[in-house]
């Protein structure tokens, strides 16, 4: 049987615990402990069977530790599989998974706090990577030590069925020459999950990262940032290649009442420097701003907010990052005065059907996570048939939404945004993908799309009143 494959890297975590030499604080994600589930989903209407492989990490073998399965999966069915419900070994504290299905699937990542403060920290959430996503080659684009008040955490995968040594080098803001340098031999399947004092980084680093195997084998990436006083978290997944054009599906200056700010941290993936321009567009289609040519040398990173180059006060939208000269990845933040701080990844090219695994509604958004999903047309024509259909945990489809159509199409370039809600896919409660557990959306284009998720939640916690994350829709077959 022809099996389909996704690789989930960094933090299929049960407990992992990083602790840094921090100054006290009552409120440290960066020293909390995480658990997690893998939130997956198939666009096939028949359905088949899910296998999820557990490997230890590779600093403790990297042995498989336990094969989960098999899931019997309805067609269109979204589902997800708590950590603590695999069955593992009671040593099992980090690894690295494998998905293994007899249709196409896709999954999400979600890391939560352990135990009682599971709803006291953010999560984490990031996109699952397909084979073809794999290559000898990975870029982390930010990556910080007590910086910011976050610390960044990474973990690099062997995707192979051999050993592969890998070379990572930490780069300074500006460095024309890596500031650190290690190698790493990783198990088949396994990943090494790596702090920045593993790198020998020290206190206030602030830079970006370039993997690369020296036997030739391909890896996936991902990394993760925490606060160190405080109770943000946030993951995305690395880029194997660069782009000359980036597509940003959210860009945000001091938007909504909590004054919420994008930044994106933009790496020169060659070997020379690079031109980096960076145009920020409104919901309406005009172009607000533009950030002007800027000299990123190779390996390294430059840092952008949209308020710094002319966007107003209270705009939302999307940007696109374009690069002369040689190719470029960019990955996105957002933060707020509420407590936000989100990641995700900009996309280079779009497709015309991209899906999301995990997608929530609650008719209390103190109660559980309501999902808010961008969707930007990267094609060179109007949108005029988008439509977003989710999908139950059973594989029901629960509602639909018609974002453009001939009579209201999508501009190049432009956001919108649908959710649950607005399709009318609520059940009787008002709520989505709580019961049955699980929920996803399909979106369908006459034009290649890129999406990005907003999962968020009310809470009162001091001064934190809200959590969120976002991650990356996945191109479907």
């Amino acid at each position: 049987m022809l099996y389909k494959r996704m690789s989930v890297a960094l933090a299929i975590v049960l407990v992992l615990t990083l602790v840094l030499p921090l100054a006290g604080s009552a409120q440290s994600a960066t020293t909390q402990s995480w658990t997690s589930s893998i939130t997956y989903y198939t666009p096939d209407p028949s359905g088949g069977q899910l296998w999820i492989d557990y490997y230890y990490e590779a600093a403790s073998g990297g042995t498989l530790a336990k094969s989960y399965g098999p899931i019997t999966l309805a067609g269109h069915k979204a589902g997800s599989l708590f950590i603590g419900s695999a069955g593992l070994p009671s040593g099992f504290t980090s690894g690295s998974a494998v998905l293994r299905a007899s249709v196409p699937i896709i999954a999400t990542y979600v890391q939560f706090a352990s135990g009682t403060a599971a709803n006291e920290y953010g999560r984490l959430l990031y996109s699952g990577f397909s084979a073809s996503d794999a290559s000898t080659t990975y870029y982390i684009p930010t990556f910080l030590y007590q910086k910011f008040g976050s610390t960044s955490l990474m973990s690099v995968q062997n995707v192979e069925s051999t050993n592969n040594t890998v070379q990572v080098r930490a780069y300074a803001l500006g460095a024309a020459s890596p500031t650190a340098t290690k190698e790493y031999t990783l198990p088949p399947n396994a990943a090494r999950i790596l702090s920045p004092s593993d790198l020998g980084l020290a206190p206030g680093f602030n830079g970006s990262v370039v993997i690369t195997s020296t036997t030739g084998g391909r890896v996936v990436a991902s990394a993760q940032e925490t606060d160190d006083a405080g109770r943000g978290a946030y993951a995305f997944e690395g880029v194997p290649s660069g782009a000359s054009t980036v597509y940003m599906a959210t860009m945000l200056c001091r938007a909504f009442g909590d004054q919420q700010n994008s930044y994106y941290a933009i790496q020169n993936a060659g070997s020379s420097a690079v031109a980096v321009t960076v145009d920020f567009y409104d919901t309406a289609g005009t172009k607000v701003a533009s950030m002007p040519a800027t000299s990123v040398g190779p390996g390294n990173k430059i840092s952008v907010n949209p308020c710094d180059y002319g966007v107003a006060p209270g705009v939302s939208g999307s940007a696109v990052i374009t690069a002369t000269g040689g190719q470029i990845i960019a990955m996105g933040k957002v933060k707020s005065a509420s407590g936000i701080s989100t990641a995700f990844v900009g996309q280079s090219t779009g497709a015309t059907k991209v899906a999301a695994p995990y997608i929530r509604w609650s008719a209390n958004p103190s109660a559980e996570w309501r999902s808010y999903i961008a969707v930007m047309n990267v094609g060179s024509a109007p949108a005029t048939n988008v439509v977003a259909n989710y999908y139950d945990g059973n594989g029901n489809l629960a509602g639909s939404e018609h974002i453009a159509t001939a009579a209201n199409p999508l501009p190049p370039l432009i956001k919108r945004n649908t959710t649950p809600q607005s399709a009318g896919a609520l059940d009787s409660s008002g709520n989505f993908g709580l019961s049955p557990y699980g929920g996803a959306v399909e979106i369908t284009s006459d034009q290649p799309i890129v999406v990005v998720v907003r999962v968020q939640r009310d809470v009162s916690l001091g001064a934190t009143t809200r959590f969120a994350e976002d991650y990356n829709g996945v191109p479907v077959p």
